[in-house]
């Protein structure tokens, strides 16, 4: 371990209250994240205490109402639950529905090793040349 980290014993993770990330702090989050970053995690000081929040840039797969797949770049897929207090951005939606095949963001917690998504911002997507598979300049 990394000399001056505190270590977290196996009762306070069982213990431990999930933080709920607010709509300022996923804002910020937005604001604040690299361009050409693909996954990580934040670790934000906010009115609740200090959280860690996690994301990942990618593909979705497997879209359901309770869940998703998202493949980054690298070909990491982490499954994602979804729940109805997950909050779905599309720019021209008013009431998006997550399909397979969507470029997206996702920011969410992590606790016992389950990633709970609170936000999907599902991204435009880039217009291709005919006949390829390229973006266009």
């Amino acid at each position: 371990s990394a000399p001056n980290t505190p270590q977290t014993t196996s009762r306070q993770v069982a213990n431990a209250r999930v933080p709920q990330v607010s709509p300022k702090v996923v804002a910020r989050i937005e604001q604040r994240m690299v361009a050409g970053a693909v996954r990580g995690a934040l670790v934000l000081d906010t009115k609740q205490g200090v959280q860690t929040v996690d994301f990942q840039r990618g593909t979705t797969s497997d879209a359901s109402s309770s869940a998703v797949t998202v493949t980054d770049k690298t070909g990491t897929a982490e499954n994602w639950t979804v729940s109805s207090s997950t909050k779905i951005r599309q720019r021209g939606t008013s009431s998006p529905q997550l399909t397979d095949g969507e470029n997206v963001v996702v920011v969410g917690l992590k606790s016992d090793g389950t990633l709970t998504a609170r936000l999907v911002l599902v991204l435009p997507a880039k217009a291709t040349s005919p006949g390829s598979d390229q973006p266009t300049a």
